[in-house]
């Protein structure tokens, strides 16, 4: 019987168990990876379907429908056509009715009030010619009722007219009467005459009850077109109150733009695009040299981003909904200045990138520095430089501290002076178990919770309406070249 090699049947037992340990970390490192997706999956998903709530709850509700439905309809054309979405078909409709009810340069937020006030004071004018309007503010009905109502007066009008006409005749008919029975009838000619005197009398009396009637429609009329008058007077002093209020809004508008386009950073062109100055020397043993100095506003403990200079420093998104989506701005090392002479200053690298080698001509960047100007920076919220996944009040002052002591400005507010945006980890909403409700202190809690988002956001959204590159943390650190220092 030959002999067992136990040595080789351990060596395979301790193969296989490698082989198997390399494939259970594998498996888990593969799993870890696709929760991290899918939890990231699920948050966009929330995100995108809190952003359309806002705008329809629901795509399929009839008035959704409804708006699909006009916008198809060929009288709509050409102010509405299919392929409108569905808001904008909503915004047509409205910009459509207020013009008809203010006319072409009517705002809608006060086309209504102005209407319900106008239609008010039509209700207590037209009160003398006993027309009463809707109680119920319909603006159609309002008109037929004022159109109906003028028709009727006219209607009067009209048979007293005729009515006087009838009188006319009636006279003209009795006056021919009289002449020709006074050929026949000398004998009678003053008995005729008493008669004709005494028709023409009551003719008198008829015809100025008549007139008396005629001047009171009259004077009802011109009271009417009197208020009407004085409606469009009023309203043609508020056209032009407002035509000026529209014009002075927009000199400032223009003045404030001027202003603000002269100092904003060029975003089409970005400042962090533009290299503060470059790698002069390379001795080695973590050591460079570059070509600024004290006279440059350059002193020691400054860091630098080093880029590679064939490939250039690469544009950044300033936009804070893109930078998620976009790769960190890392260059190939880190430096910082270790001493500073008047024209150069020695460095040493903090941070180099695998199998990149720095080079002389190599561009260098610190989004605070420049030594022609000084920045204006917002810094906001709370930073997380340890990434703990705590942030903190004490680390957002060391990133204000980075701004002023690499020569940037410290400004409270986003104004139209303000040059970047440095934006801290995004305040979360706590979760409160249904039982904790109730509690003055949970409801407290979610109360200021709520209040820091909202207060971040207005901020985010202040910038991106002035257009404001918005820095998040890590962005902002690796463009001074401090990502290395700040997570030590």
């Amino acid at each position: 019987m030959p002999p067992i090699n136990q040595q080789g049947s351990r060596g395979a037992l301790i193969t296989w168990s490698v082989v198997c340990s390399i494939l259970f970390v594998t498996a888990t490192i593969f799993a870890i990876y696709f929760y991290v997706v899918a939890n990231e999956a699920t948050g966009k998903l929330k995100d995108q379907t809190a952003k359309y709530n806002d705008i329809v709850a629901d795509p399929a509700a009839p008035a959704v429908a409804e708006l699909q439905r006009v916008r198809g309809l060929p009288e709509q054309a050409p102010t509405l056509n299919p392929a409108m979405p569905a808001l904008d078909v909503a915004v047509a409709q409205r910009n459509a009715l207020t013009s008809l009810l203010g006319g072409p340069t009517a705002r809608p937020d006060t086309v209504v009030n102005n209407a319900k006030e106008t239609m008010g004071n039509l209700a207590k004018e037209l009160k003398s010619a006993q027309l009463t309007l809707p109680p119920d503010n319909n603006l159609l009905l309002a008109l037929n009722t004022i159109s109906g109502g003028f028709k009727a007066k006219q209607n009067e009008v009209d048979q007293l007219n005729q009515q006087l006409a009838a009188a006319k005749q009636d006279q003209i008919n009795q006056q021919q009467a009289m002449a020709a029975a006074s050929t026949k009838m000398q004998e009678t000619i003053a008995e005729f005459q008493k008669k004709a005197a005494d028709a023409d009398a009551a003719a008198n009396e008829y015809r100025g009850s008549k007139d008396k009637d005629v001047a009171s429609v009259t004077a009802q009329t011109g009271d009417q077109l009197k208020t009407a008058q004085d409606a469009i007077t009023q309203r043609d002093v508020q056209l032009k109150e407002r035509d000026d209020t529209i014009k002075r809004l927009s000199n400032d508008f223009e003045a404030l733009k001027a202003r603000f386009f002269g100092q904003r950073v060029d975003t089409q062109n970005p400042t962090i695009r533009q290299p503060d100055g470059e790698i002069v020397r390379t001795p080695g043993k973590n050591e460079v040299w570059i070509n600024i100095g004290t006279s440059d506003g350059v002193p020691p403990g400054m860091t630098f981003e080093v880029y590679d200079k064939n490939e250039g420093i690469p544009v950044q998104p300033t936009d804070p909904q893109n930078q998620n989506d976009a790769p960190l701005p890392i260059g190939k090392a880190s430096i910082e200045v270790i001493q500073s002479l008047p024209t150069t200053s020695q460095c040493r690298v903090t941070r180099s990138s695998y199998g990149k080698v720095i080079s002389t001509g190599d561009p260098i960047v610190n989004l605070v520095f420049d030594k022609n100007t000084k920045f204006n920076f917002m810094i906001y919220g709370n930073f997380d430089l340890d990434q703990n996944g705590q942030p903190s009040p004490a680390d957002t002052e060391i990133i204000k501290r980075l701004v002023t002591q690499f020569g940037g400005k410290l400004i409270d507010k986003v104004g139209v002076d303000t040059d970047f945006v440095v934006l801290g980890k995004e305040p979360t909403l706590p979760v409160i178990p249904p039982e904790e409700k109730d509690n003055p202190q949970e409801q407290k809690r979610m109360a200021d919770a709520q209040a820091a988002l909202d207060a971040y956001l207005e901020v985010q959204k202040q910038a991106t309406d002035l257009r404001i590159p918005v820095m998040n943390q890590n962005r902002f650190l690796y463009l001074v070249g401090y990502y290395n220092q700040a997570t030590r």
